[in-house]
């Protein structure tokens, strides 16, 4: 479900990047990897930070200037857990980061085509965006419920794409030849869960996985650090590790990802190549 058609044009490559909070630094560190080889990504789809990180892409920043921007302090302070004792935090700084480095405030103005998940808190349902103002769908992708406020579209609220949709495939798979995943969040036992941010983080995750599971399969790459479940939606002070993690497990399996591949199905789903990689 989304907004009227605007632009869907067939590409070689496409990128479809999770959410995941600090964990989708790894995403940059990916980018970083698939530039230096020779892969160009045409289209990206994006949920919660990983469609922060792909509106920055898609406006034609290098990875390299979309690492120094989540190596400021301010991001990190931004995101940092904190409960809010008078009403909803704010994204006022994440507004203005979007401002500075995309000055108009438009799909149709990016480099790149760009499908941003979001979830209508009214209507219980996913939407895509990918056409109109950009900021606040860009925003409320990123509102991670309860400590951020929702963000008014029309006559509707919005929030984190991740409740409903935290690896929006189904939007991009018909747009490319080749589609590359980057899921950042590992769900695996865990033996002790203590502390307000680690139950926070861990039942979230527990949600937002029934929104992805079943996704994974259709893309042609997968590209899931292992590593990932060492850290935290709100590790944003660990911006270079995160990005050389998904460096390394992007360039593990690099020659793979560059070898030509069969062209899309009719329904645009494909299973039998899929890959793995972690670093």
């Amino acid at each position: 479900m989304g907004e009227n058609e605007n632009r869907q044009p067939v590409t070689d490559t496409g990128l479809v990047i999770s959410g995941g909070g600090a964990r989708t630094i790894m995403s940059i560190g990916v980018l970083q990897a698939l530039e230096e080889s020779g892969v160009k990504v045409g289209c990206v789809a994006g949920t919660s930070m990983g469609a922060v990180i792909g509106a920055l892409y898609a406006a034609g920043l290098s990875p390299a200037a979309i690492r120094e921007v989540f190596r400021g302090k301010q991001l990190a302070k931004t995101f940092s857990l904190r409960i809010p004792r008078l009403g909803f935090l704010q994204l006022d700084f994440l507004r203005e980061v979007l401002k500075s480095y995309i000055r108009t405030d438009n799909f149709n103005y990016l480099q790149k085509p760009l499908y941003v998940s979001t979830t209508n808190i009214n209507t219980g349902e996913n939407v895509i965006f990918k056409s109109g103002t950009l900021y606040d769908k860009v925003l409320a992708s990123a509102t991670l419920p309860v400590l951020f406020e929702p963000v008014q579209i029309g006559d509707h609220y919005y929030v984190d794409g991740g409740l409903t949709n935290n690896f929006p495939v189904d939007c991009i798979r018909d747009c490319c030849k080749k589609l590359i995943g980057v899921h950042v969040n590992c769900i695996s036992g865990e033996q002790e869960v203590n502390g307000m941010a680690h139950i926070i983080a861990r039942t979230f995750a527990l949600a937002v996985w029934q929104t992805v599971k079943d996704k994974l399969k259709a893309c042609d790459h997968l590209i899931e650090p292992k590593q990932a479940r060492n850290y935290t939606i709100f590790d944003f002070g660990k911006a270079d590790e995160l990005f050389e993690i998904g460096y390394e497990a992007t360039m593990k399996g690099i020659e793979e990802i560059k070898a030509p591949c069969h062209t899309p199905s009719p329904n645009g789903w494909i299973s039998t190549f899929r890959k793995r990689f972690s670093a």
